[in-house]
């Protein structure tokens, strides 16, 4: 039996009980003589005095002389006291149900609902008939506060049901909205790599395009030599054989010498040289033998074929000559070029290139490679000076190009090494030496 049992206590106990001498049962507690307290109190408890109940309470819940533990009787009367609002009895019973069986407890509140009977019988003058109707108004009172309680519990159930709903609806939502974000950003960085892939494509046919545009240029101006050269050959031999007949194209009956493409690099004056055969020949013999025709001039390419000397241009015998080529002509110029090379980086440029090093949006091999073939050659002479403004053109599109791959082009070495191959190297170190300026004045922005 619960508590609300105790209600009907608190509907009986009132200003009206009696009270017993509390203070006679303290004082024969205090001689140690319990068994005399309990009987001094025992009549006051069952009148309803909430001291004695207490007290009563502590006697048996501990034991004493005379006095065995008794956790039932403890339970009762401490149920009693806290039926009328006394704390440290409600106290005690949270205690002793945790050491109590459920009979054990069962039995504390019969005897609480017994020693209420007791009271109602002998106090208020009313038979046991009317204490049962009072203690079933009290059980009816009981059980529509139990079905109030269910009921609130019920909704505080719902209430939380639909809070947990509430939230699981929100994880949900929370989770498609991340699976449908992680989504978005994948697919635009598909988009983006697809965009990168194009772009690269695009890039990569336009040097392709850039390439096919050079080699074109160099095969017309490789045929305009070789066309040059035929022509002249074909008027020496003319002139050595005694023929009137001279034209500006290959003649078909003469063999034609072996020409090796060289990079089309202006030079000054070169004097081709004769075989033994032709050094030999005297002015006067070759008066007697040959009738003098005046050669045809050839087309003019560049400063190298233009600058031929006249006496090579009179008379060169080619019947027994070894074969020359115009690029064995040009390497005294290049070595010359190459001999006069730059010493080491100066300290600024040294200082320069260090901090470009340092730029990790560079290619430190490409920057470092720059300043180095910068000094592959003198450009402070007035042949090289003149060869640089006559191939302005192609020093420009290598300088561009290695400035693409020192920002990282992967393309660019590929397009670096087709210019080259077509270039002097007065014309690759103007080249370097242009992008190590560039690269210098803008590095801040690098």
């Amino acid at each position: 039996m619960t508590r609300l049992t105790m209600a009907l206590g608190l509907t009986l106990f009132g200003a009206q009980f009696a009270q017993a001498s509390y203070e006679a049962g303290k004082e024969a507690l205090d001689r140690n003589d319990a068994v005399a307290a309990i009987e001094e109190w025992q009549p006051a408890a069952k009148r309803g005095d909430v001291n004695a109940q207490v007290a009563l309470g502590k006697i048996y819940e501990k034991g004493a002389e005379g006095i065995n533990i008794d956790l039932v009787g403890a339970y009762a009367w401490y149920n009693l006291a806290a039926a009328q609002g006394n704390e440290e009895a409600d106290t005690a019973i949270e205690r002793l149900k945790s050491s109590m069986s459920p009979e054990e407890i069962q039995d504390g509140e019969a005897q609480s609902i017994a020693a209420l009977g007791f009271w109602f019988r002998n106090f208020t003058g009313q038979d046991e008939a009317a204490f049962q109707v009072a203690k079933a108004a009290v059980g009816e009172r009981d059980l529509q506060q139990n079905d109030d309680s269910a009921a609130l519990a019920e909704q505080r159930a719902a209430e939380q049901r639909e809070l947990i709903a509430q939230r699981k609806a929100e994880a949900e939502a929370k989770a498609k909205a991340l699976e449908e974000s992680r989504e978005a950003a994948i697919l635009a960085a598909q988009a983006q790599a697809e965009e990168a892939k194009r772009q690269a494509a695009l890039r990569e046919q336009q040097i392709e395009e850039q390439r096919m545009a050079i080699a074109q240029k160099d095969a017309t101006t490789d045929r305009a030599e070789k066309d040059a050269a035929r022509a002249r050959l074909a008027a020496l031999m003319a002139k050595q054989n005694g023929s009137s007949a001279v034209t500006t194209t290959t003649m078909p009956s003469v063999p034609q010498p072996k020409i090796t493409k060289i990079k089309p690099a202006p030079a000054p004056a070169i004097k081709k040289s004769v075989p033994a055969q032709a050094e030999q020949t005297s002015s006067e013999e070759m008066s007697a033998k040959v009738e003098p025709v005046q050669p045809i001039e050839p087309v003019k390419e560049n400063a190298a074929t233009d600058a031929k000397p006249e006496a090579v241009k009179k008379a060169e015998p080619v019947a027994d000559a070894k074969e020359m080529t115009v690029a064995d002509a040009a390497k005294p110029q290049q070595m010359e070029s190459v001999a006069k090379a730059e010493p080491a980086l100066t300290d600024e440029k040294s200082a320069a290139l260090a901090s470009l090093k340092k730029k990790g949006s560079l290619n430190n091999d490409a920057v470092e490679q720059i300043f180095e073939q910068a000094k592959i050659a003198n450009l402070d002479t007035p042949t090289a000076q003149a060869e640089i403004e006559q191939s302005i053109v192609r020093i420009e599109a290598l300088k561009w190009s290695l400035i693409s791959g020192a920002k990282g082009d992967t393309a660019a070495p590929k397009l670096n090494k087709v210019l080259m191959s077509k270039m002097s190297p007065v014309q690759i170190a103007e080249a370097n030496r242009l992008a190590s300026e560039w690269l210098i004045e803008r590095q801040s922005e690098l």
